[in-house]
């Protein structure tokens, strides 16, 4: 572990990393209010059940 985070702050410095602001701004105004991110938001606990309801114990 000790020899990968080094490695890994390398490739980050070397790396061109560019963005297509123009793609994001589309797909964050495409993207749906997602019920869980408002919740979040709100700085409250949340709990999110992701069953589906069938999978009783």
């Amino acid at each position: 572990m000790e020899k990968l985070e080094p490695w890994i702050e390398e490739l980050k410095s070397k790396a061109k990393i560019t963005r297509n602001e123009e793609w994001l701004k589309a797909q964050r105004m495409a993207k749906m209010k997602n019920p869980l991110d408002e919740a979040l938001k709100k700085g409250k606990p949340v709990l999110a059940d992701f069953g589906r309801g069938v999978c009783i114990p």
